[in-house]
């Protein structure tokens, strides 16, 4: 609890009479008395020298603050140097200790560490924590740099180019001295010469005068700091040859595209070799293509004499030509001639447009169940088909073709064989084959270009007979229509044929799907006969249709009908008309037809002939109406 500073003190006494004593205090001390508790502080630790060998001397003078001063007559102030026993150590003053070292040999070389423990004159000891000087530095080194590596930056060097040799060194004890080094090549002076730390640069320029494919040869020389000589550099490390002087431009062996022609979004791959005695060109060559789109670095790889560059075909790259040109030099720096388009093997064309169908044609037109077709298609490509290609693609009426070949750079054949149950009538096909370029055809199904291509494995189906009357006069001209159905095909006219009433028919005429066959009645058919038919046809892909002998819907067959109506009665509405009144005449025949013809002719006063709608016919029953005119004349109608 007691304060640092003055001690205090008060003494009271009496003789043994009990006469009291002047008190005595601590003015009456002859000593200061005075309480430090706080242990010196080092405030600065210098050295004579800085670098210090094996049986060299450390001298250290060590600066200490303390309140009340180092105590000079105490013992000898324990101190090491690198953890050894200083070889003396001595109070120089109250604030000032000189400890001196004598290095043995075999000490922890590098910074030295120091430990000093004087102590103040009231017995306070000063921290045992190791330190270093306080200004500059103090270092022990007792052994020369070894060398760890010798680098060049490349293994050929064209005239003028910067030959580097990087030499790293290891030491314990200190680092090189700038002031030492040295460097020659082939003999000349290096072109610098830099040091840092533990690290020397020694550069050179080739020189006109130096020789083609001579090793380039060094010396290179430095100390450390603490004048230890590295040994001599002439080498580099890992058995490494001596870097070589290049003068020779590489040559271009050969440069090869990986396709002739490509579409947008192909990626171009060229690959160009050089011979060259240095086997390494340099890892950054210029290659452009299409004049302005220069390549990076992540599209360009060198792997010793041979550049392999990618580009990806933009949509803004026209068709036509590709450009390219390659700007590259050897390790050495020499440049080769650049390589453009015309050092390219391949043709180096960009197609960016399908090819175009131009015919599709066969050789028959109608094709059956288990029947083959063959489909020649040919198309127009400014670069042809590629013939190389996988097989093409294909479908007949939505299935997948039998083949699909390359026949040209123009033509694809593509087959099928029916398998029955495909979808019959005109035949729908795909074809996608491929350019040079890989654009593939349109997917659009088409059809033949010439002609008709049709798969038909039905017969056609009779649909309705229709006759254009009941009852037919002789002379009068039968006409009997017959409507097919057929899903594949249409109905062939060189297959038609009819007869009536076992006689040939006057006319048998085929219009796709409908058959028209007529018949004049002859003057040896016998009147209210049945008028017998029988029509035979197949459609164009051979299918015979069944027989025609009948009408549909049950109707009963056409008679022959040679005997005239007779007159039952003839009938007008009145006995007299005035003008303007309107004459309705009913005439009234027996028939074995049961039926007029809806188109008498009709003539009242001699030249007025009724249109038909003044005209009725039901059945044998004709009405006609006449209107009195002014112009007709009194008297019979």
């Amino acid at each position: 609890a007691d304060a640092e500073g003055a001690i205090t003190v008060t003494v009271e006494s009496t003789d043994i009479a009990g006469n009291a004593a002047t008190d005595v205090t601590e003015s009456d001390v002859s000593q200061a008395m005075v309480i430090d508790k706080t242990a010196p502080v080092l405030t600065a630790a210098t050295t004579a020298a800085t670098y210090h060998d094996n049986a060299e001397t450390v001298t250290l003078t060590l600066t200490y603050s303390d309140a009340n001063g180092l105590d000079t007559g105490a013992a000898t102030p324990t101190a090491t140097v690198q953890g050894q026993t200083a070889t003396s150590a001595v109070y120089d003053s109250s604030s000032q200790v000189t400890v001196t070292y004598t290095f043995a040999g075999g000490e922890t070389e590098g910074e030295l560490s120091f430990v000093a423990t004087p102590q103040d004159e009231a017995g306070n000891v000063a921290s045992s924590t190791p330190f270093g000087v306080t200004t500059g530095n103090a270092v022990f080194d007792e052994t020369a740099p070894t060398v760890v590596s010798v680098v060049a930056d490349k293994k050929f060097y064209a005239e003028g180019a910067l030959v580097t040799i990087v030499v790293t060194y290891a030491d314990d004890g200190s680092t090189l001295d700038p002031a030492t080094d040295t460097a020659t090549f082939m003999g000349n002076a290096a072109t610098s010469v830099d040091v840092s730390g533990l690290v020397l640069t020694a550069t050179y320029t080739i020189a006109s005068g130096d020789a083609d494919d001579a090793d380039i040869t060094f010396s290179i020389d430095v100390s450390d700091l603490g004048g230890h000589a590295a040994p001599q550099v002439t080498a580099l490390t890992g058995a490494e040859p001596l870097p070589k002087v290049d003068k020779t431009a590489p040559t271009l062996v050969s440069a090869v595209a990986d396709a002739d022609y490509y579409k947008e979004g192909a990626t171009v791959t060229l690959t160009v070799t050089y011979s060259d005695a240095s086997g390494l060109m340099d890892a950054t060559p210029t290659i452009t293509f299409m004049g302005d789109q220069v390549l990076s670095s992540g599209d360009i790889d060198v792997t010793g004499l041979v550049i392999t560059a990618t580009y990806v075909i933009r949509s803004a790259d026209a068709e036509g030509a590709i450009t390219v040109t390659v700007e590259s030099t050897d390790i050495a720096g020499n440049a080769a001639t650049d390589v453009t388009e015309s050092d390219v093997s391949q043709a180096m064309v960009i197609d960016k447009t399908a090819p175009v169908l131009t015919a599709a044609t066969t050789a028959a037109t109608y094709h059956d169940n288990a029947e083959t077709v063959t489909l020649t298609l040919t198309y127009s490509d400014a670069n042809g088909l590629d013939t190389g290609a996988a097989t093409p693609t294909a479908t007949v009426q939505g299935q997948t073709a039998t083949s699909a070949v390359y026949d040209s750079s123009s033509q694809v054949t593509v087959t099928y064989t029916f398998a029955g149950g495909e979808t019959e009538g005109e035949l729908s096909f795909v074809a996608t084959p491929q350019d040079e370029a890989g654009n593939v055809a349109s997917s659009t199904p088409f059809g033949v270009t010439t002609g008709n291509a049709v798969f038909d494995e039905t017969a056609p189906t009779v649909v309705s007979v229709v006759a254009d009357k009941k009852f037919y006069a002789e002379g009068a001209l039968v006409t009997i229509v017959v409507t097919y159905a057929d899903d594949g095909s249409t109905l062939d006219p060189a297959t038609d044929t009819a007869t009536f009433m076992g006689n040939a028919a006057t006319s048998v005429d085929v219009s796709g799907l409908v058959l028209t066959a007529t018949y004049t009645i002859a003057s040896g058919d016998a009147d209210d006969a049945d008028i017998t038919f029988s029509i035979d046809v197949s459609d164009l892909g051979g299918h015979a249709a069944p027989q025609v002998t009948a009408l549909t819907g049950a109707e009963p067959l056409p008679k022959v009908d040679k005997t005239a109506p007779t007159l039952v009665s003839a009938v007008a509405d009145a006995d007299y008309y005035k003008e303007g009144a309107t004459v309705t005449l009913t005439v009234t025949y027996s028939d074995a037809s049961g039926l007029m013809d809806a188109t008498p002719t009709i003539t009242f006063m001699g030249d007025q002939v009724l249109s038909s709608g003044d005209i009725d016919v039901t059945g044998l029953v004709i009405t006609a109406t006449y209107v009195i005119r002014s112009a007709d004349a009194e008297g019979a109608i």
